[in-house]
């Protein structure tokens, strides 16, 4: 009787484990998907138009400080 209640709290130990590791490694729906790495150009007027109507766009800039000096937004 002793050996199968041990083999029943076994089970059900690694049953809750499992579920919790299952828990952890599945991602949330609301994580953000990694995008590729790469860039591409845009005019200045489609980068005007995309600051102004996404207002939570931000803007890197990597250029050197020479460049920076030389024209900036």
């Amino acid at each position: 009787m002793k050996k199968r209640s041990f083999t029943y709290w076994i089970l059900t130990a690694f049953a809750f484990a499992s579920s919790i590791q299952i828990g952890i490694a599945s991602p949330a729906e609301n994580e953000a998907k990694p995008l590729k790495a790469g860039y591409h150009e845009i005019k200045a007027k489609k980068a005007g138009l995309l600051l102004k109507n996404h207002k939570d766009l931000i803007v890197l800039d990597i250029r050197t400080e020479k460049e920076y000096v030389a024209g900036h937004v």
